[in-house]
Formats: structure tokens, C-alpha cells, sequence
């Protein structure tokens, strides 16, 4: 949406002895916020300001973000739609967020 004020926006993930790497190329019009959310069905452990373990898999992302989690409603419309096939009666999302104002930037995030 334009109020997101992307410019341009490049996503690439490798897999490479068992250690996937996703990089994200954000270029945004004027100085704003970035966000990246992910669902889980569990809550992550041993978290740092750049990691955090889920399932035994260790996480890392770029110490400039900021980690927060929520539990998430099942009732909600948004969160309804997601499949019931995840064997949970609890869903987490958690959030990554540019602690600053950027730009242009880019984002490695890595699981092993």
C-alpha cells in the first residue's frame, strides 16, 4: 500500500548445509519503519538482542531490530484464516521492527 512508502524491495533465501539465510534489499521513499513478522506455534527461547531459539533452531537477525512477541487471538479475522494444520491451540507472532528511521537498507536474517 502506498502509505508504506516501499520503493523497492528485493527478498533472496539460500539454503546451505542445513543454515537457511534470508536477505531483504528495502529502499523506502522517505525515512520510515520496516517490520518483519513471523508466526510461530511456540514461544522462542534464549532471547538476545540480535537471536532467539525456537524449536532447537537458533535465529539470527540484524541487532538494529527491535524483537517483540504477542500471542494472537484465533478469534481475530486475520488470524482465523491461518491453517488449522499447525497442531496448536496457540498461535505467537513475532516481530522484528528498525529500532530507527531508515531509508535504504538491507536485512540478513539466518536459522541453523
Amino acid at each position: 500500500p502506498p502509505e508504506a512508502k516501499l520503493a523497492a524491495y528485493k527478498r533472496s533465501a539460500v539454503l546451505e548445509n542445513s543454515t537457511v539465510t534470508v536477505t531483504d534489499e528495502i529502499t523506502l521513499s522517505e525515512a520510515g519503519s520496516v517490520a518483519f513478522s513471523f508466526i510461530t506455534r511456540v514461544i522462542p527461547e534464549s532471547v538476545t538482542d540480535s537471536s532467539f531459539v525456537i524449536e532447537g533452531r537458533e535465529v539470527t537477525f540484524d541487532p538494529s531490530l527491535v524483537y517483540y512477541i504477542e500471542q494472537l487471538d484465533k478469534t481475530e479475522p486475520e488470524v482465523a484464516t491461518i491453517p488449522s494444520g499447525w497442531d496448536t491451540e496457540v498461535l505467537y507472532r513475532i516481530t522484528l521492527t528498525s529500532a530507527a528511521p531508515v531509508v535504504s537498507r538491507t536485512y540478513v536474517l539466518t536459522v541453523k
